[in-house]
């Protein structure tokens, strides 16, 4: 009989159904991402080009005013002037009505006319001066206002360009950006800013050419002196005085060393007196001796005239010669003749010129120094 195995089956082996798949899980979109690299808002910058157009208006502004003060300054200066004139018409018409009256009274007449007429010559003095001074307010006003146009149209300029530059920055495609924010920056390179100042003279119109001086002119002869002991004691050497007359003491106050012209004159005056006894000597003593009288040949009391008149005449042409070489003349012309103002040398302005040659000389300190000291129209001219 054969046996039965005992076949025992093991549970649970069964396979899943085909049909059953395994649940699928939501997976997250990669290519879905933060734009982590958005760039911070820039901060609103100021408009620095409009801010200096507004600037320059504004000291347009204060200099019209300035120049409309000082008009009404020469006017009430012109109307002293004329009201003081006037006045000195007045006395001096008492005085000659009061001329047959006693000399007391006639006199005191004659005295209050030529204090009057004085007087208004003080008034047209103050006149002249005031007017001058608002022309020179009324050409800083013109500058100012030139300056305050040119300032502005810039800024226009500045914020047109700037316009363009945004717009064209906000047409740049999206991924363009989200690409440069995902990249990392490199460092940036300090960057280098060069200021170009502007040039704090000016330049006498038509001239080019390397500088010679620094020039400007005052008004009186006492702001001349002043200012050339201010440039002396300021350590400068090589500047110069132009002046419609002498101005007494003004060598002292330049620092000027004593002449040397006296000690020519002095070699020349010793060379017309040594000249004249010789050819005295030679033509009466030596030469040709005469007996005159039993006077001896060479008898200088008679030659005296002689000896005056060549040693004079040896003199006047040493001293002739020296200053003209000393002067460097004939000078057709010369760099201070390019001043536009320089005609007035001639006339009523007392002109000082610093030349570029001095070692203490510095364009804006020297020309910041001269206008303190009240110089007008401080330009530089060139060689």
């Amino acid at each position: 009989m054969a046996d039965q195995d005992d076949r025992k089956s093991d549970p649970g082996t069964a396979s899943p159904a085909e049909g059953a798949s395994p649940a699928e899980g939501a997976t997250k979109d990669e290519g879905a991402t933060k734009d982590e690299g958005a760039s911070p808002a820039e901060g609103a910058t100021k408009d620095e080009p409009r801010d200096e157009a507004n600037d320059a208006a504004q000291d347009a502004e204060v200099a019209a005013a300035k120049a409309a003060m000082a008009e009404i300054q020469a006017d009430a200066a012109e109307q002293r002037a004329d009201i003081a004139e006037a006045e000195a018409a007045k006395a001096r018409l008492e005085a000659e009505a009061k001329a047959d009256a006693p000399f007391p009274e006639a006199e005191a007449a004659e005295r209050q006319a030529e204090a009057a007429e004085e007087k208004a010559d003080a008034a047209m003095l103050e006149e002249k001066i005031a007017k001058e001074k608002a022309e020179a307010a009324k050409r800083e006003a013109d500058a100012a206002e030139e300056e305050a146009v040119a300032k502005g149209k810039q800024a226009g300029a500045d914020a047109d360009a700037g316009k363009k530059k945004k717009k064209k920055k906000s047409q740049r495609p999206a991924e363009e950006s989200v690409a440069a924010a995902a990249t990392p920056l490199p460092a940036a390179a300090p960057r280098v800013v060069e200021h170009h100042d502007e040039p704090e003279h000016e330049a006498a119109p038509g001239i080019v050419g390397a500088p010679y001086a620094l020039m400007g002119y005052f008004l009186t002869p006492a702001e001349l002196y002043h200012a050339c002991e201010a440039l002396r004691d300021a350590g400068y050497v090589h500047f110069d005085a132009h002046t419609p007359f002498p101005v007494h003491g003004l060598e002292k106050a330049m620092g000027l060393p004593a002449s040397r012209l006296p000690w020519f004159v002095l070699v020349g005056g010793i060379t017309g007196l040594s000249s004249a006894i010789a050819l005295a000597w030679y033509t009466q003593g030596y030469d040709y001796p005469l007996n005159i009288s039993g006077k001896l040949p060479f008898s200088y009391q008679i030659f005296v005239p002689i000896f005056f008149e060549l040693t004079v005449l040896f003199s006047a042409l040493t001293c002739f010669v020296a200053v003209w070489a000393f002067g460097k003349l004939p000078t057709f012309s010369h760099p201070t003749m390019t001043h536009p103002a320089f005609p007035r040398a001639t006339d009523d302005a007392f002109f000082i010129s610093v030349e570029a040659r001095d070692p203490k000389y510095d364009l804006g300190t020297t020309r910041r120094l001269l206008e303190k000291l009240g110089a007008h129209e401080v330009l530089e001219v060139a060689q």
